[in-house]
């Protein structure tokens, strides 16, 4: 079945991008600047108008941890090319919404479709080859999914996934109604022509949005603190110290089988359906450890932001001439490591890597110290291998963060290898 697009109009006033900038704690690396700043992180996010007036746009996009309205800088950017400032009314970090208010002259909102209950639907090639969002078209509805991210499967589109996001794009019904935003997409695992989307409905957009407006605060996602690996089915990589998962017994290799007895089908899917719980929820997890299943009872909190990620800005060799460069340093995403706060930057190491005159499974390369930081006014030099602290030797992630959790009277004894020998240092974790 072929639907005619022709047949649906989609107001291109209601589509609009929003542009954000931010501030974001960073780390920069470089010759003699390895120091903590801020930086402005710039982003953009396709959105739609929602009201009668053009007041409230959302936009969707890649969860952001630790986005705070206050702290961000807004511009609503139409089809057309006008850009017009706007403000900020809140957030839902359960479904990475963002609220805003703008002022949009003669713009024609989307319609919300009263359906429901849709789930298996194909989806008509984008017009053009142009990234910005594009209408797809419900065709076929099969099953109602336990989980607030509708699972859908999609036909027609294995290009456009390879060169475009398919994040922001709209799902309509057969009248050009909107029905939800696609959230993410994905592959078949074995069949090219067919992609897996999870849509946020467009009626929980609208009840999500409503409560903010009414309430004036943002919406709390939940946290267990526990990190996957990328298999297929969700495996605990790391558990971190003082989390809910930790105190409930969550374990590395614990596979995630179901939530409050829902099959669970992947890693996105887990992260998904633990934020949208909220936090202060309850939550049963059945986990096969080893041979033996087992049921786990947690409950969610809000995700502290001292693990949230920050961002290194690698200068390169030329950072003393900095302020002179034509082209812009790059920017990573590095995950939180409780080292930070003493100043070594760090990455896991492989031992096997270089020769040793001892044996050891594993470790931490100092990739950069902070200056006028207490690890550099212990004498430790980039290039260092750490490989245990206090009594812990450090295989693996979890290793390091509780031999600094339980460090006796918040001191750590660091041994590390330097050019083939063991050298050790005393740090404390407070002030």
């Amino acid at each position: 079945m072929v639907h005619d697009k022709s047949q649906i109009f989609v107001p291109t006033a209601s589509l609009v991008s929003v542009l954000i900038e931010q501030k974001v704690p960073a780390i920069f690396l470089g010759n003699n600047h390895e120091v903590k700043q801020e930086v402005k992180e710039k982003a953009s996010f396709n959105g739609f108008v929602l009201d009668s007036n053009g007041h409230i746009a959302f936009f969707v996009g890649e969860y952001r941890l630790s986005m705070q309205p206050s702290k961000i800088s807004f511009l609503v950017k139409t089809r057309e090319n006008q850009t017009y400032p706007a403000q900020p009314v809140g957030i839902d970090n359960r479904i990475s919404l963002a609220v805003i208010r703008t002022e949009l002259p003669d713009t024609i909102p989307l319609f919300l479709s009263s359906e429901s209950s849709f789930k298996h639907f194909n989806m008509t090639p984008a017009v053009n080859s142009s990234c910005a969002p594009s209408p797809f078209c419900l065709l076929d509805r099969s099953y109602e999914s336990w989980f607030p991210f509708s699972v859908l499967k999609g036909f027609g589109l294995p290009n456009r996934i390879q060169s475009c996001s398919l994040t922001g794009s709209l799902a309509l019904d057969l009248n050009g109604k909107l029905l939800g935003i696609v959230s993410h997409a994905s592959p078949h695992r074995y069949n090219k022509k067919l992609l897996y989307t999870y849509i946020l409905p467009s009626k929980l957009i609208e009840s999500s949005a409503a409560k903010i407006v009414r309430d004036g605060k943002n919406i709390s996602a939940g946290w267990l603190g526990i990190y996957l690996t990328d298999n297929k089915q969700p495996t605990v990589d790391w558990v971190t110290p003082k989390s809910p998962a930790k105190m409930a017994g969550l374990q590395p290799q614990d596979i995630i089988m179901r939530i409050d007895g829902h099959k669970i089908r992947s890693k996105f899917e887990f992260v998904h359906a633990i934020r949208f719980k909220g936090a202060g929820r309850e939550v049963i997890l059945d986990i096969l450890r080893g041979s033996s299943d087992e049921k786990i009872t947690v409950e969610t909190v809000n995700r502290k932001p001292t693990y949230a990620a920050s961002w290194v800005i690698d200068l390169g060799l030329d950072s003393k001439t900095y302020p002179t460069r034509t082209s812009s340093p790059k920017a990573h995403r590095m995950g939180w490591n409780p080292l930070m706060d003493l100043g070594l930057i760090v990455y896991p190491f492989n031992p096997f890597s270089v020769s040793t005159p001892f044996q050891f499974k594993g470790g931490f390369l100092i990739k950069s110290i902070l200056r006028q930081s207490p690890a550099s006014e212990v004498g430790f030099k980039t290039g260092d291998i750490i490989f245990r602290i206090n009594g812990t030797y450090l295989n693996s992630f979890e290793d390091l963060m509780e031999s600094i959790e339980h460090s006796p009277k918040n001191k750590l004894r660091i041994y590390y290898f330097r050019e083939g020998k063991i050298k050790s240092s005393l740090l404390s974790t407070k002030p």
